[in-house]
């Protein structure tokens, strides 16, 4: 399981839902804050497992750290057009990098 997070508002739900419809992308695909969690199956191929990313919303940024134990890659999704949200995505990244629960298990990042 993946562990996808990032600042409120990234993009993170949306990103996911295209990555799980490549075949049948929705141009019209709009999507509300997630408050809480939501799991997305993402299929990579026939020959290979699908793959499950747990999304965490960005307004349960100070609880993140309860959900690193066990995971060995985790996505971290910025919006790097909104100039006024990157120095609060810059300071979450900097927490999520130096937790020592991810650099126990040797988290990719």
């Amino acid at each position: 399981m993946l562990l996808c997070i990032g600042p409120e508002g990234t993009g993170k739900t949306l990103l996911l839902r295209r990555l799980a419809n490549l075949t049948k992308p929705d141009i019209n695909l709009t999507t509300v804050p997630t408050v809480g969690m939501n799991i997305t199956t993402i299929s990579q191929g026939p020959d290979l497992p699908p793959i499950s990313i747990r999304e965490l919303g960005g307004s349960m940024a100070p609880i993140w750290h309860s959900y690193y134990g066990g995971v060995p890659k985790v996505m971290y999704v910025i919006d790097a057009v909104n100039l006024t949200q990157l120095g609060e995505a810059t300071m979450l990244l900097m927490d999520l990098l130096s937790h020592p629960r991810l650099r126990a298990s040797q988290c990719t990042v």
